[in-house]
């Protein structure tokens, strides 16, 4: 936690080493099991920031007092930088001390789970645009993030809370994903933002990303639960066209899936009616069960007749560019499933004598007469 503030200026360097002074001085002068209590609550001068604080001359680097067991190694750096001030080797302890301060290296694992869960919570986009050349690539500090959770070992509720956390850096390392998006294999298919293929660099760490929730290859329920969760993080917003564009390829390789497994799955998903969504003529995504496509075999005038009197706020348009392919795999309704054209019973008809000046008299010799046949 922090506890203050400190600029980086001569009073701050003054600071510094009569803070070590005190600390040496108690070191030797107290005793027993009050010394290391009273110690471990003196505060201590860290730094504070983004990964750019392991860079000189960093503008996001802060100082702050803190507690030393609050505090993390410099060297310690990729795995909680979001969540601990940083004691940077300018300012280090001698190693006996920093022990009994209670610091520790590596740091605390459910401090380096907290870190996963903050860094990328916005999808990393802006931290990875502003990545430091100088620290290494995000790359880097993700494999040795990944080589600590290896070496210690992850409980089932550990590994299902990372699995979550987006701090995987996709697109050349411009944003972070969690590892549930991640596959050894899309065969090709484009299907990012919501599916991507782990990188070559990650392949060595390939069974501890599987605890963590990586598959071999995208399952329906996989597409449907990241359209879900995309959807959420939409919050009812209008997609941009980009996101609609990555919306519909998505279905349409939802669609195209012909295991056995997906096909029931997808089978029970449509029957649940809120399971399935798809994209509206407005660009907002809805249950596949609340939409209605205009569909081939209802277009052009008799589409436009049935639109022209239909009441818009009873019903909504799915997106015309969904196949009707595409709407029969995910249940979405035709117009002409939903709506059909009757005659009012309570209307009484009126025989028309003639339509434009053309009698029913002039009309029935003229089916008669043998020359209608050939034209």
């Amino acid at each position: 936690m922090v506890k203050g503030h400190c600029h980086p200026t001569s009073t701050g360097a003054a600071a510094t080493s009569h803070k070590v002074l005190v600390f040496m001085s108690l070191h030797w002068v107290l005793e027993g099991r009050l010394r290391k209590e009273l110690l471990c609550h003196v505060r201590y001068i860290c730094h504070l920031s983004s990964p750019a604080v392991v860079a000189a001359g960093s503008r996001s680097s802060r100082l702050v007092f803190t507690s030393c067991a609050n505090a993390a190694f410099a060297k310690d750096w990729p795995l909680v930088w979001s969540v601990m001030p940083l004691l940077t080797d300018g300012r280090a302890l001698p190693g006996l001390l920093a022990q009994q301060l209670g610091m520790r290296s590596p740091p605390p694992l459910a401090a380096v789970i907290q870190h996963l869960q903050m860094v990328g919570a916005d999808g990393g986009e802006d931290l990875c645009s502003s990545w430091p050349d100088s620290i290494g690539s995000a790359t880097d500090a993700t494999l040795a993030v990944l080589e600590h959770l290896d070496r210690e070992g992850l409980s089932p509720r550990q590994a299902a809370t990372v699995a979550g956390a987006s701090f995987i850096p996709v697109a050349h390392s411009s944003r972070l994903v969690p590892p549930v998006q991640l596959f050894v294999r899309l065969g090709g298919a484009a299907l990012a933002p919501f599916a991507w293929e782990v990188s070559g660099v990650f392949v060595g760490k390939l069974q501890l990303l599987k605890q963590l929730g990586v598959k071999d290859e995208p399952r329906a329920d996989d597409l449907v639960q990241a359209l879900q969760r995309f959807d959420s993080a939409l919050a009812g917003r209008r997609m941009n066209p980009n996101e609609l564009a990555s919306c519909l390829r998505l279905l349409a390789y939802l669609c195209s899936r012909s295991s056995a497994a997906d096909a029931s799955y997808l089978a029970a998903a449509r029957r649940s009616g809120t399971a399935l969504l798809v994209p509206t003529a407005g660009g907002i995504l809805m249950p596949a069960s609340r939409v209605v496509a205009v569909g081939s075999s209802g277009g052009g005038v008799t589409a436009a007749r049935l639109l022209g009197r239909a009441d818009p706020q009873h019903m909504t348009l799915a997106h015309p560019q969904l196949s009707d392919h595409i709407c029969r795999w995910l249940g979405v309704a035709t117009l002409s499933d939903v709506l059909t054209e009757q005659l009012d019973p309570s209307l009484n008809l009126t025989p028309l004598p003639a339509i434009d000046n053309t009698s029913l008299k002039n009309l029935q010799q003229l089916f008669a007469s043998p020359d209608f046949a050939p034209s």
